[in-house]
């Protein structure tokens, strides 16, 4: 039974694709689910998309969190890359924030992979899910403006110093649908997440960051500006 409680970010980084089995299944869309889980709970980022078929004509959300969860297991999440976001949010040792460097753990090789991970992730009404899928998206459209997408595409994680960089780009060079990409997506989770008077990570430095940028504009391109902008310092 899905809760209306949101567990600390922490325990929903290290948690949230790891997905439990679902109980005993007594109609065919629920055996479809389970072979799904099944088959995800066994699965390789190489296997990922074959688990996504299972669900194919499935439109509930069960159906789609599957496709999120295989859309970041194709994407290349584990659990050393999740370990290694909160160790980046937690830095010191850099100038920027280092919620940058938390992003960069969860982007995507492509926008599109992303796009298509939004897309699944908001569909399964799992507000950690929707949290990571937003963050992926942001992480990659702004690592689009650097190395970041060619690091990743390559098998390895980008640094804080590649998201800085392509950051600095984007700041340097901003485009008006880039900075509306962002600020629709920090919109999204202030909804979704951030808003929730439960969540005890209403405060936390992903949902602070969002929730300035809100305050400073009706605009969807100046909230993605303040966002970015909040990004470049501690």
């Amino acid at each position: 039974m899905k809760s209306n409680h949101n567990p600390p970010i922490d325990l929903l980084i290290i948690t949230a694709l790891l997905l439990t089995l679902f109980p005993s299944c007594e109609t065919a869309e629920q055996d479809t689910i389970a072979r799904a889980q099944a088959c995800l709970d066994a699965a390789d980022r190489t296997r990922a998309s074959a688990c996504k078929n299972i669900v194919i004509g499935l439109e509930t959300p069960d159906a789609y969190i599957i496709r999120c969860s295989a859309d970041f297991l194709e994407a290349g999440m584990t659990a050393s890359k999740m370990a290694l976001a909160i160790s980046n949010r937690d830095s010191t040792t850099t100038s920027n924030d280092p919620l940058l460097g938390m992003m960069g753990a969860f982007a995507f090789s492509s926008t599109e992979a992303a796009e298509n991970a939004i897309s699944d992730c908001n569909k399964s009404n799992n507000q950690s899910f929707i949290l990571f899928a937003s963050m992926a998206k942001m992480a990659t459209t702004i690592g689009s403006f650097g190395t970041v997408l060619t690091t990743i595409s390559s098998g390895a994680t980008p640094t804080q110093q590649e998201m800085e960089s392509a950051l600095e780009n984007l700041l340097n060079n901003p485009d008006t649908a880039t900075l509306e990409s962002i600020g629709a997506t920090a919109t999204l989770v202030n909804e979704q997440y951030c808003k929730d008077g439960t969540n005890p990570d209403a405060n936390s430095k992903v949902c602070s960051n969002i929730t300035e940028a809100l305050n400073s504009s009706n605009s969807n391109s100046d909230i993605g500006q303040a966002l970015l902008t909040a990004l470049r310092t501690r």
